[in-house]
C-alpha cells in the first residue's frame, strides 16, 4: 500500500452550476477518507459523495458548486 499520498486531481475546473465529480488519484485511500474543498474566507465545501477503487489509488468526489464563489480552491483529502 504504501504511505498516504495525493497525485492528480481531474477536471481541475468546476464552474459555480452545479455538481462536479472530481478523480484524486493518491495512494493509501481508506473508506472513511474525507474531501472539501477550501479557500481563505469561504465555508468549506464538503463532498456530497466519495468512492473508492478498492486497490486505494482512485477516489472520487462529487460537490455541490451551485452558487459557490469562483477561483482557485484547495483540495483537502484526510484520510481515516
Amino acid at each position: 500500500a504504501g504511505d498516504f499520498a495525493i497525485g492528480e486531481v481531474t477536471p481541475n475546473r468546476g464552474g459555480d452550476g452545479g455538481d462536479v465529480t472530481v478523480a484524486i488519484r493518491g495512494r493509501s485511500f481508506t473508506p472513511g477518507t474525507t474531501v472539501q474543498l477550501t479557500k481563505v474566507g469561504q465555508a468549506n465545501v464538503v463532498a456530497t459523495s466519495i468512492d473508492f477503487r478498492p486497490d486505494g489509488r482512485l477516489l472520487s468526489a462529487t460537490f455541490d458548486l451551485r452558487g459557490k464563489p469562483q477561483g482557485q480552491w484547495n483540495v483537502l483529502v484526510t484520510n481515516a
